[in-house]
């Protein structure tokens, strides 16, 4: 995780000679989409605010909670986020994270929330998370589906389905990095097996270069949010890519369901930062492949989304608040 400040610039000027990622949608042309109608909007959603500050942000990392939690707010503030959700690493100290991040976001509501990590293959995963939820715990996030973890089990084995469950009957919240490039099929047995949940599946739904399959997952479940974020750099650098790509789609799918798409930048910070000032310009070029008609990254021109203020009020600050507070 550590490599976004070691290695983004230098991984920048290999970008060009990348053909993809593992997971990131292809770039190959796709059939048109179909005329993409706008949904009702559910209520209560409103566009008669006409500012887009502050963005709250739905998906970031600390390595230490509460140590890392000021530098990630002064991050976030020259970004323009004024709340981020944040949670701990999957490893050998989960179990105490948890507890500390559910602390530091009980002292600063306002600015931060956290969502509890679970391994899925832990049999103890549900009463861990039940204590956490009595403390005040409000969403859940898996690595499950993410292509650096899913070797290790299926987002449906048996531990997963029970954490769904008690997730559905709570009506709280879960973040869940799938590949739906490779696992649609099994992303879709949970969402139809648990029609109740609400989940959000991060990077769009690592579909940004397959914008019809993005627009068709969205349409057929209503409780199914994605952020605009993308992870790791070299993921980043082609997502980018890929959004120049297929600006015109990704415009038209996210204006059309603009009440399901959050805004995120999935940051990792620690204490031994050398450069916060990358972390804001990455924020930043979130913000501008949304906003701009052309923005600058990694000094290279990119076509943006350029999409209107309710769509952009709607990403960056009622969704998250809707799908923070476990609402579809």
């Amino acid at each position: 995780m550590r490599l976004w400040t070691r290695s983004l610039w230098a991984l920048g000027l290999l970008a060009g000679a990348l053909a993809g990622c593992d997971g990131c949608g292809s770039d190959e042309p796709e059939a048109a989409l179909p005329e993409l109608p706008s949904p009702p909007d559910p209520p209560p959603f409103s566009c008669d605010d006409p500012k887009l500050e502050p963005l709250v942000s739905v998906h970031e990392h600390l390595e230490v909670a509460p140590r890392d939690v000021p530098l990630m707010l002064d991050i976030a503030k020259k970004v323009g986020v004024g709340k981020v959700n944040v949670f701990p690493f999957l490893n050998e100290h989960t179990d105490a994270q948890n507890e500390t991040f559910l602390q530091a976001m009980l002292d600063r509501p306002d600015e931060l929330s956290s969502f509890v990590v679970l391994d899925p293959h832990d049999d103890r995963a549900v009463e861990k998370l039940d204590a956490l939820v009595k403390k005040g715990a409000i969403g859940v996030k898996l690595y499950s589906g993410h292509s650096d973890f899913y070797r290790k089990g299926s987002i449906v084995g048996p531990t997963a389905r029970k954490i769904y469950a008690y997730l559905e009957e709570k009506s709280l919240p879960l973040l869940m990095h799938v590949n739906a490039s490779k696992l649609e099929p099994e992303l879709r047995q949970v969402l139809d097996a648990h029609p109740e949940l609400v989940m959000l599946c991060p990077h769009y739904c690592l579909l940004a270069g397959k914008a019809g399959r993005l627009h068709k997952l969205l349409s057929d479940y209503p409780n199914l949010y994605t952020d605009v974020s993308f992870g790791s750099p070299h993921i980043m650098i082609v997502g980018m890519r890929l959004i120049s790509q297929n600006h015109e789609r990704l415009r038209a799918v996210l204006r059309t369901h603009r009440h399901r798409v959050a805004f995120a930048m999935d940051h990792t910070i620690f204490d031994e930062l050398k450069h916060p000032e990358q972390f804001v310009t990455i924020g930043r070029a979130y913000r501008d492949a949304l906003e701009k008609e052309r923005f600058a990254f990694l000094k290279k021109d990119h076509h943006g989304m350029h999409l209107d203020d309710c769509t952009l009020q709607s990403i960056y600050r009622i969704n998250p608040e809707r799908f923070l507070a476990g609402k579809p």
